[in-house]
């Protein structure tokens, strides 16, 4: 298990992602120049992060993982890279909010971070811990289709696999919710390059 998949050092590398992503980026003053640029670039690369990271994940790395590596390992692999990139994507969503931009527009950058927060914080942990619990009921029995076959029938078993599915798929709504909200905003973002 890695780091980061405990729940206190989630909370402080999110915090820490935050910090140091407004340390770096600040708040910018909106006049011309170097700055306005600057904080532009800013915004434009957090907007590239979250639809990057929310497009890579969901549909191409999640898909060919699932079909090429055994179950737990990509359970494992899954906890690690999406813990991270739910960091990222938080931090990207509140820079995104913290730039200047319509009262629209902060309400579908907020649409992307309320599901992404609740997701880091609160249902991925959930379901990573399920997930874990299973793995451990199912080792042992990785190649024995009898004893699969068995597990399967058994209560805790059944229980653990409907709340790891029902977890798992509020954690895959709340991010198909966030890369939604983050194609909205870059709709926008190119109707007003449009207008340039």
């Amino acid at each position: 298990m890695g780091i980061l998949s405990q729940p206190l050092s989630r909370g402080a590398a999110l915090f820490g992602v935050v910090a140091i992503g407004t340390a770096i980026s600040g708040t910018f003053p909106q006049k011309q120049g170097l700055s306005l640029q600057l904080a532009q670039f800013v915004h434009l690369l957090s907007v590239g992060m979250v639809v990057g990271i929310g497009n890579w994940t969901t549909f191409v790395f999640g898909i060919v993982a699932f079909k090429n590596l055994p179950r737990q390992t990509f359970g494992q692999l899954q906890v690690l890279s999406i813990s991270l990139g739910l960091a990222l994507v938080t931090f990207a969503n509140m820079r995104q909010i913290q730039s200047k931009t319509s009262n629209r527009q902060i309400w579908v950058l907020s649409v992307a971070l309320i599901p992404n927060l609740l997701n880091l914080l609160v249902i991925e942990p959930a379901t990573t811990s399920a997930m874990n619990d299973r793995h451990r009921l199912e080792k042992g029995v990785e190649k024995d289709k009898a004893s699969q076959d068995a597990l399967k029938s058994k209560s805790e078993y059944k229980s653990l696999s409907k709340r790891f599915g029902m977890l798992h798929g509020l954690s895959s709504l709340a991010n198909l919710i966030t890369v939604g909200a983050a194609h909205v905003h870059l709709w926008y973002l190119a109707a007003v390059m449009n207008n340039m």
